[in-house]
């Protein structure tokens, strides 16, 4: 046991680094330690020479008892951390967001000195313009932060713990009927159908459609191979081999080899006198990109926007000159969909440019709070169509991807009620003639003769 004197400092490891911290009595009369700030080393030889040093001074008295920690240097510690330990881009992408937020307003203020009156504060003044699952998100980055500050020996107890959570309705996303989809899919452009198409067949999540490459389809074997690569993997459940319907295999065949649409009627461009859309048009065709057409030609968004809608022969033509180039594209790139840049497209232009433009042209309500319209609606299609059809719920966890099983329960257990209730209509329908048989047996002599003569070998 270290010796609990003031001025001597003793040595302890915390994740591969070494730390010097010392005792030091509270307000109580109990022995607390005390991390020396700044003080950190790769190997003990040097802490341990360290704190030799650091003894000498605290004896006289060159060294203050007290050292405050900044958040901000606690923070960027932990964050630091977490980014090596998570797997998922999106995850650290939230975390960095996240810990932002909490340096811009607790930086300056050391760890100490965070009281839960001043977290409740920066709360209540948060909500305001947030909704109430960001704010319990931004607290418990604060209370992960905290409890580090406590396992380091910055603090003694962390003032978070105590800091009640923002009550928060989880608003449900909508699985989508086979009906739906089918209109869905049939109103997207003959690409976007493909992404959408391979959502739904296998229930992947769209950040793991988006970047796959032309290497992890396998055709023969009609499966996706899920690897850890540029797919935003959430856990290592997530690389998984997911099987593909036969149709879904010759839909991929299909595109990979240039796509039926490619050999839709060309535009008849001489419809088309607007000397300012003849030049955008020529533009596309060269650069294969509406950001670069505009560009060089100099046409505003907005003018494009109300081209699109009042002339319906030049959005023929924007939109073949559109797949004519991302064909193209696909060609000479490695990703199954590839961007304007090569590279793979991003879930956020993937919904700012083509889903919500696309529920937008079928009359889909997207402000409701209830319900959350998105690309993962398929996933949930998927799962629920499963269900559906009597699949248990190990299988359906392993297909899409959830590491335990309860995941699968918790998420998607409100759409077992219609399952139940069709699983007891599958055993009235095999237990019927059971039933039947039983009560006649009733009438029997044999209902009198016991079970081992009524059982024959």
């Amino acid at each position: 046991m270290a010796v609990r004197k003031p001025n001597i400092v003793h040595t302890r490891p915390i994740n591969g680094r070494w730390y010097l911290y010392r005792y030091e009595k509270d307000a109580t009369g109990k022995w607390r330690q005390r991390a020396i700030k700044g003080e950190a080393f790769d190997k003990e030889m040097d802490a341990s020479l360290r704190a030799a040093e650091l003894t000498v001074e605290y004896s006289k008295g060159k060294v203050p008892l007290i050292q405050d920690v900044l958040l901000q240097e606690v923070a960027d510690k932990w964050l630091k951390i977490a980014l090596s330990r998570a797997a998922a881009e999106s995850t650290k992408r939230r975390y960095k967001i996240h810990v932002k937020q909490l340096i811009d307003s607790f930086g300056d203020t050391p760890v100490q000195k965070i009281t839960k009156e001043l977290i409740e504060t920066f709360l209540a003044e948060y909500a305001s313009t947030r909704a109430p699952r960001t704010v319990n998100k931004t607290l418990n980055k604060l209370q992960a932060i905290l409890s580090a500050a406590v396992d380091w020996g910055y603090i003694e107890a962390s003032s978070a713990g105590k800091v009640a959570p923002y009550k928060a309705r989880k608003a449900r996303i909508k699985a989508f009927r086979p009906q739906e989809v089918g209109k869905i899919i049939a109103a997207a452009d003959p690409i976007d159908r493909v992404i959408l198409l391979l959502t739904y067949d296998t229930g992947m999540r769209i950040n793991e459609v988006l970047p796959l490459r032309k290497d992890q389809i396998d055709l023969e074997e009609c499966a996706v191979l899920l690897e850890e690569h540029e797919s935003d993997l959430k856990t290592d459940a997530a690389i998984r081999i997911i099987p593909i319907t036969p149709e879904m295999r010759d839909i991929l065949a299909d595109y990979l080899d240039g796509f039926s649409f490619n050999q839709a009627t060309p535009p008849d461009c001489d419809n088309i006198t607007d000397p300012r859309k003849v030049e955008v048009l020529a533009a596309l065709n060269k650069y294969g990109a509406i950001k670069k057409a505009l560009e060089e030609t100099g046409v505003a968004k907005s003018v494009l926007w109300y081209w699109r809608k009042k002339d319906q022969s030049f959005v023929y033509a924007i939109n073949y000159a559109i797949r004519e180039a991302r064909l193209k594209r696909l060609t000479c790139s490695p990703y199954l969909f590839p961007s304007e840049t090569g590279q793979p497209i991003s879930y956020s232009n993937f919904r700012k440019k083509v889903w919500l433009p696309l529920l937008e042209r079928l009359g889909v309500d997207i402000t409701k709070k209830e319900e959350r319209f998105g690309p993962h609606s398929f996933r949930h299609s998927f799962v629920s169509e499963m269900i559906q059809a009597g699949e248990d719920i190990l299988t359906i966890a392993k297909l899409v991807g959830h590491k335990d099983p309860t995941t699968t329960t918790r998420e998607y257990g409100h759409m077992f009620v219609g399952a139940q209730e069709a699983a007891i209509r599958r055993k009235s329908e095999r237990f019927g003639n059971l039933y039947a048989k039983t009560m006649q047996n009733n009438e029997s002599d044999d209902s009198d003769k016991p079970m081992s003569s009524l059982v024959k070998p």
